[in-house]
C-alpha cells in the first residue's frame, strides 16, 4: 500500500511540474538514495569496477547511475503525456530495417534489451510507430502497484505478459508475427543460463534463445539510450539468427552468449546508464 501511494504521489508531481524541474527533483532524491543505501551503493560500485576495470572516478560514476535511475522513473511516470504525435520527437528509431526484414519472414521477431537507458520506452516507441508489441514484465507483489505499472505500458498500445503467462503469450505473439520484447540481462525465473559477461560468469534468461530456436525466429538486440538532451535513441543491432543443430543445449547456450555479448558492448559504452542495483556476477568460491 505504501509503495502504491508513493508512486501515485510521484506521478502527480511529474505530471504537474515541468520535465526539467521533475528531473532536478529526481536527481536530488536519487542523491539521498545514494547516501542512505550503502548496500546498493556498494553493488553498483562493484558492477562499475567490473565493467571499467578501474577504480578511477567510481564515486562520481556511481552517483550518476543513481541519477539516471531517478530520471528513468520520471520518464516512465510521465507516460500519460506521451502520444503518437510527440513520441517520435522523444525517441529516434535507428536501424529499423532489421525489424522489418525479420517480420517479412513471418515468424515474428524477438527483441532483447537490458536494464539500460530507458528500456520501458522501447516497446512504447515501437507501438507508437504502428508495430504490434508484446513485452514481458516482472510482476510486482502488490497488486495495485502491478496494475499501475501495467496501465502505464498499455496506455501506449503495448500488450503486457507477466512471468506467470509469458511463455504462452510469447508463443502466441510470435505465431501471429508480432514484435516480442524481452529484457535479457537479469534472470528472475531461477532457470537462467550461464554466460561470460565482462569475462566473468553470470546467469541470464535463456527464454529468448529457446523461443528463437523452436520457432525459427531471429533475435534482434535493441537498446534505448539516453542522449545528452535527455531524448532517447532506440538502436537496433543486426539479428542473431537461430542456431539449429542436433545439440539443442549447445545451440541455446551459443545464442545466449551472443546476446550477452551484444548487451556487454552497450553496457561498456554506457556504464552509468546500466541500472542494475544488485550483485550481478556469480560469486567465485
Amino acid at each position: 500500500m505504501f509503495n502504491y501511494i508513493l508512486y501515485r504521489i510521484a506521478q502527480w508531481l511529474v505530471l504537474t511540474l515541468p520535465r526539467r524541474m521533475s528531473y532536478a527533483l529526481a536527481v536530488f532524491l536519487s542523491d539521498l538514495h545514494f547516501w542512505f543505501s550503502p548496500r546498493e551503493r556498494r553493488w553498483v560500485r562493484n558492477n562499475l569496477k567490473a565493467i571499467l576495470g578501474s577504480e578511477q572516478n567510481l564515486h562520481f560514476l556511481n552517483r550518476q547511475v543513481f541519477w539516471n535511475f531517478g530520471k528513468y522513473l520520471v520518464d516512465f511516470l510521465r507516460t500519460p503525456h506521451l502520444d503518437r504525435s510527440n513520441m517520435q520527437n522523444f525517441i529516434e528509431l535507428e536501424n529499423l530495417h532489421f525489424i522489418d526484414e525479420e517480420l517479412k519472414i513471418g515468424n515474428g521477431v524477438i527483441v532483447i534489451s537490458a536494464h539500460l537507458g530507458n528500456w520501458e520506452l522501447g516497446g512504447m516507441g515501437m507501438a507508437a510507430a504502428g508495430y504490434r508489441v508484446l513485452v514481458a514484465a516482472l510482476e510486482h507483489k502488490d497488486s495495485r502497484v502491478n496494475d499501475f505499472f501495467i496501465k502505464q505500458r498499455t496506455m501506449q498500445g503495448v500488450e503486457v505478459a507477466t512471468l506467470k503467462n509469458a511463455g504462452k503469450k510469447c508463443w502466441e505473439a510470435l505465431k501471429a508475427n508480432k514484435f516480442v520484447a524481452l529484457v535479457a540481462d537479469r534472470d528472475f525465473s531461477g532457470t537462467g543460463i550461464a554466460v561470460k559477461f565482462f569475462g566473468k560468469d553470470t546467469l541470464i534468461p535463456k527464454g529468448p534463445a529457446v523461443f528463437s530456436r523452436r520457432n525459427k525466429t531471429a533475435i534482434v538486440p535493441a537498446f534505448v539510450i539516453r542522449q545528452p538532451d535527455d531524448r532517447f535513441k532506440l538502436i537496433f543491432e543486426p539479428p542473431i539468427k537461430p542456431i539449429i543443430t542436433n545439440n539443442e543445449e549447445n545451440d541455446i547456450k551459443e545464442m545466449a552468449q551472443r546476446y550477452a555479448d551484444a548487451i556487454e558492448g552497450y553496457v561498456r559504452r554506457y556504464p552509468t546508464q546500466w541500472l542494475v542495483f544488485r550483485e550481478f556476477w556469480i560469486k567465485e568460491h
